[in-house]
């Protein structure tokens, strides 16, 4: 709830924004279950990815994104979730909406640095990216949501990118079984130690940063963006402030 408000009261700027969410196949959640330092793989992948096909030389995305590890039924998934500013800023703070957004092009192009970086580790061999292409759905995934204004609809996303990997609503305990039900209703039993083993690895290592702002929202242009600020109220103050003649 905390990181929502201060989402949108002191990061976002009061222009369109949009949902997104990048996803990895199967075959390579395991490496980022045992070794969580990998997850920095995947904010710079990302990150590259929306700046390489949506922004430019002089222009910056605005970008947020939060590190997810729970799917549905508490298993194990790592993936994305942020929040996009609909178009791209200049370095005096100008916006220029987007046209277009090609989605297919941002996933190609975080598919490639998640594999180039898990080759260069040696986690990987060259033949797994081969394997993973020859398939119709290769996993990897890039979704951007239609843009949306209203206060409502950005504060939830806000609050909904940084979630908790599950819901208390979904949960309950008769004697050692815990029951947690997904929203097919589907309902999902564990004894409470391996409720406990799977609950460990969502957990974050101490000062693991799960969150990330890039382009126009890190912290180096927010105070580029805030100098740019004051300069115009001091520009203004100083226009009054000027006799009339």
């Amino acid at each position: 709830m905390k990181f929502g408000e201060h989402l949108y009261d002191s990061v976002l700027e009061k222009v369109p924004h949009r949902h997104c969410g990048f996803t990895l196949p199967k075959r390579l959640r395991v490496y980022f279950r045992y070794d969580r330092s990998l997850n920095n793989i995947l904010f710079q992948a990302a990150a590259n990815a929306v700046h390489s096909v949506l922004g430019s030389d002089t222009q910056t995305t605005a970008l947020v994104l939060t590190l997810q590890t729970a799917g549905e039924a508490l298993n194990f998934n790592p993936h994305l979730h942020g929040l996009l500013a609909d178009g791209i800023f200049d370095a005096a703070g100008n916006f220029t909406p987007y046209t277009a957004i090609d989605t297919e092009r941002i996933a190609e192009h975080f598919m490639d640095g998640v594999l180039a970086e898990l080759i260069s580790r040696g986690l990987i061999t060259d033949d797994v990216p081969a394997q993973i292409l020859s398939q119709e759905h290769s996993g990897f995934g890039a979704w951007v949501g239609d843009p949306f204004t209203d206060e409502d609809r950005t504060r939830f996303v806000a609050r909904y990118i940084e979630r908790g990997p599950l819901s208390l609503e979904k949960l309950s305990i008769t004697d050692d079984i815990v029951s947690y039900t997904t929203n097919d209703g589907a309902t999902h039993e564990f004894d409470t130690l391996e409720f406990l083993a799977l609950m460990s690895c969502h957990i974050p290592k101490p000062y693991e940063s799960i969150t990330r702002y890039y382009g126009w929202y890190s912290c180096r242009a927010r105070g580029s963006a805030l100098k740019i600020q004051q300069s115009r109220r001091q520009m203004r103050r100083q226009s009054c402030a000027r006799p009339h003649r």
